[in-house]
């Protein structure tokens, strides 16, 4: 699968835009393994309390998982997660 990082969450996540080698069977294994990698920033402000941050939007292949099964989706090998910050002002 391919995760990308948008915005700040880049920073959190090594100044890094997108990877491919990270393997994980559902959205909840991934962000766990994504949090121990980047550590404790990223763990804060990404999946806190082993829940997604209010401050983050994920998407899997377009869809939000609010749509979806939240961190009990499914993940394939084809699939894009892209993780957001949300944006605030107007």
């Amino acid at each position: 699968m391919k995760v990308k990082f948008f915005a700040f969450i880049r920073k959190y996540a090594g100044n890094t835009k997108e990877r491919d080698d990270v393997e994980a069977h559902t959205l909840y294994e991934l962000l766990d393994k994504l949090g121990r990698e980047y550590g404790s920033t990223f763990k804060a402000k990404v999946f806190p309390d082993n829940k997604v941050s209010e401050d983050v939007i994920i998407l899997i292949n377009g869809v939000h998982i609010v749509h979806l099964d939240g961190t009990n989706t499914q993940l394939k090998e084809d699939d894009v997660v892209s993780i957001f910050p949300k944006v605030f002002g107007g």
